[in-house]
């Protein structure tokens, strides 16, 4: 197939041997250098060029990467576009210094308030001008000074416009014989007579109750105690009861305590005059001594009680039944355990052999001969021996 070439023959073979011309020279050329960003091109030992990493010292590099080395000569030229200092050894900008040198001259001036901290004898500080020390306008510190004059044993004495001194008062007045008191006056003090005694015969009397009998009241108590020297009248002298307290409550009402001493032994009783009748004498603690009185919930607690149990026929198991008796103590030397059949138990409960053999906490144990056909009914009585 034809070719047609734009160039000529000549043209062709002319330019072929110029590049044949130039294989030498190409063949001395380096090949193409390749690194990393940041690198230079330097020089081996052999003097080939390769890539390096740049020196740490030398010109100053625009990312901060090359630290100075000595003085940074500026030639009379300003470092513009610095930001606000962050850390001690940072360059400060003409703003920063003159807000520090604002701050100083209001601190100076007294615009600007400043808090230091306490002074104290090792460490430079604030102080707070206390009384009796002027301090000047120009800052002179000065105290007052005291008042010329004044003779010895004079005191200074506070005035209107300052303080003076003037002749000490007095301690006690003029005058005056052993064992007299000092009274306070109208115009300051004088001596006069102690008093002899405290109370008036009438204030004694209305405080305190007499050995011939009468009557004190306490009001500390909810209900006031009255104690009477009564002898004739009234429902107890009418039975012949001797000496006796009247008890009067805050309504008024009389309950009254006698003691009889005429059958050779003394008979205490609380009596309510008013309905006549006797009280009854409540909040009464447990006995402790055989002479102690007892109280009702004591006297029930030790009187028998009597519990009534079902043995059924199903409930016996090798001639034994176990029932629940409210009241039964573990313990024998505790109580007094008596089981009775009723009268229309009693046959089959004695011709069944049937006896208690055990007691527990609540619970009695009957043991049998033989097991009897009907369900038989027992009374238990219960009897507390301590």
């Amino acid at each position: 197939m034809a070719y047609n070439s734009a160039y000529t023959g000549p043209q062709v073979d002319a330019a072929v041997g110029a590049v044949q011309g130039k294989e030498t020279t190409w063949d001395g050329k380096q090949d193409k250098l390749t690194g990393q960003s940041g690198q230079v091109v330097g020089f081996d030992a052999e003097g080939n060029a390769i890539a390096q990493t740049p020196p740490e010292t030398g010109d100053v590099k625009a990312d901060g990467s090359v630290p100075m080395t000595g003085d940074l000569n500026m030639g009379g030229h300003r470092i513009t576009n610095v930001s606000a200092p962050t850390q001690p050894t940072d360059a400060v900008r003409q703003s920063d210094l003159k807000t520090v040198s604002d701050e100083v001259d209001g601190i100076i001036s007294g615009a600007t308030p400043i808090i230091l901290p306490p002074a104290t004898t090792t460490k430079i500080g604030g102080v707070i001008v206390g009384d009796g020390i002027d301090v000047e306008a120009n800052g002179t510190i000065s105290t007052n000074p005291v008042p010329a004059g004044g003779s010895e044993g004079q005191v200074l004495t506070k005035t209107s416009t300052g303080e003076e001194w003037s002749d000490a008062p007095s301690g006690l007045p003029e005058g005056g014989t052993e064992g007299q008191i000092l009274e306070k006056t109208s115009s300051g003090a004088a001596w006069v007579d102690a008093p002899e005694s405290g109370l008036t015969q009438s204030e004694a009397d209305e405080r305190y109750l007499q050995l011939s009998g009468g009557t004190i009241e306490v009001d500390a108590l909810s209900t006031a105690l009255t104690l009477k020297n009564t002898t004739s009248t009234g429902l107890v002298s009418d039975v012949n009861r001797s000496p006796y307290l009247n008890f009067e409550t805050g309504n008024g009402k009389v309950v009254n305590e006698y003691i009889n001493f005429g059958s050779g032994r003394a008979e205490v009783a609380f009596y309510d005059v008013e309905n006549d009748d006797f009280v009854a004498i409540t909040g009464l603690l447990d006995p402790v001594a055989g002479a102690d009185a007892a109280n009702k919930a004591y006297v029930d607690s030790k009187a028998p009680t009597s519990v009534t149990v079902t043995l059924t026929t199903s409930g016996w198991s090798s001639n034994t039944q176990t029932v629940t008796v409210s009241g039964v103590s573990a313990s024998e030397t505790a109580q007094l355990i008596t089981p009775t059949p009723a009268i229309l138990s009693q046959s089959a409960y004695y011709e069944a052999g049937i006896m208690c053999t055990n007691q527990g906490t609540n619970s009695l144990t009957f043991t049998c001969q033989t097991v009897p056909t009907s369900n038989l009914t027992v009374y238990v009585v219960i009897q507390p021996l301590s």
